[in-house]
Parts: structure tokens; sequence; C-alpha cells
């Protein structure tokens, strides 16, 4: 009798431990390709017509910290990006380097718009002699606009609903910088062709939850009338 209830026990504290992981909004994982339809003429190691594909995932749930209600900062919204360069490109560049998301910058515009997301990496190689790489300066434009009301507003509430890619966006520059210049001489990527938005809503409805917790407690019953 006693291991039954510990069983039941551990059964509960396994559900509400679900629960509490469950907390979070989705995840989005936003894919495209693009390719290089022009350039700054330092940057000779990225040729026109290079392809690069970006994958990267953000989660939605993060909260903005500027309390401005013309534009929203999200510290720790992008999770894990990844840019892989065609092995067919003519051109050498090939991000190598590791993506420092807490260094990046990924803001919301309410007065046009838009969304900005800079993503730094280091030991990405020179776009060319001396220009060191900067950041890949992505800009999306949302179908739904953007509605801040201050800060605490989810980044999908400012959307209004998950972050899209449509035909028109995203605009992709990766930048190069010079130490102690004011220059950033680019190259800019057009996209090739959306790819579908991955979506992985983690469930949250308390009718969830009574349903895991049904579920363990039924394979309790069965295990004690099974040493009946």
């Amino acid at each position: 009798m006693k291991k039954s209830k510990k069983v039941i026990n551990v059964a509960l504290a396994a559900a509400v431990w679900v629960l509490s992981g469950a907390a979070s909004a989705a995840l989005q994982n936003l894919q495209f390709v693009g390719t290089v339809t022009g350039k700054d003429s330092q940057l000779t190691n990225i040729d026109i017509g290079d392809q690069f594909s970006v994958t990267l995932t953000i989660d939605d749930s993060v909260t903005d910290t500027n309390p401005s209600v013309g534009g929203g900062r999200f510290p720790g919204l992008v999770t894990a990006f990844v840019d892989v360069a065609n092995a067919g490109n003519s051109g050498s560049w090939s991000p190598s380097g590791t993506p420092d998301l807490p260094g990046s910058n990924f803001v919301t515009n309410a007065f046009g718009d838009n969304v900005t997301f800079q993503v730094r990496a280091t030991s990405n190689p020179e776009g060319g002699i001396g220009w060191a790489f900067h950041d890949y300066d992505m800009g999306f434009s949302p179908p739904t606009g953007v509605t801040d009301s201050g800060t605490g507003d989810t980044f999908v509430e400012q959307l209004g609903a998950p972050l899209s890619i449509t035909p028109a966006s995203p605009t992709v520059a990766i930048r190069f910088t010079d130490v102690g210049s004011s220059e950033f001489p680019s190259a800019v990527l057009t996209l090739i062709a959306p790819e579908p938005v991955s979506t992985t809503p983690v469930p949250t409805s308390p009718l969830w939850l009574l349903g895991i917790m049904a579920g363990l407690l039924s394979l309790v019953a069965v295990r004690k009338l099974r040493k009946v």
C-alpha cells in the first residue's frame, strides 16, 4: 500500500514539473536562403551570386525591456542562429564563427511597423583585407505590424501573430567594419524563396495537465490490480 502511494506522489510531481516547463510560449524556426545581389568593393572575399542559408530560432515569449511605446527591445529573443555558405559559392567567405547572441540586438519599431535583428558573432573571417565581420543586419516587415504598449509586452503580443517571412522580407546585409572606422561595407542578400515557418507550440491548457495526471494515475491503478 505504501509503495502505491509513493508512486502516486511521484506521478503528481512529474505532472507538475511538465506544466512548469510548458509555461513558455512557442519557439519558432525561421529559415530562408539569400543570394548576394549587391556589395561594397572592399569585400573582396564575397562575390555577387554567392548564396547563404540562414536558420534562426526565436522564443516569442521574451518580454520587452524598453518602456517606450515607440520601440521594443528583446534581449534573448533569438536562441539559436546558423548561417551556412553554399558549397558552390565563388567567393571564399564562409561564416565559421560563433554567434554572440547575448551581445546582439533585437528590436521592434512601432512607428515603422518593422523588426530588426542584428546578430553579432566572434571569429567570423574578414570580408576583405582589414575588414572585420560586424553583424548580420536583418529587417522584417510583419504583415500584422507592431503594437507596443511599453515594458512587459511579449514579442508575439507586439506583432499580434508569430513572426513570418514574406517574399518582401527579410532584408539582410552581412556587414563588416574597420577598427576606428565609421564605415560598414556590406554584402546585401536578396531572398530567394521563404521557407515555411516551423512553429513548435507547448501545451499550456489545464485540461492537458489533467489528461497527463489521469494517464499517470491509471498506470498506477493497473500496477496495483496486477499485485492483487
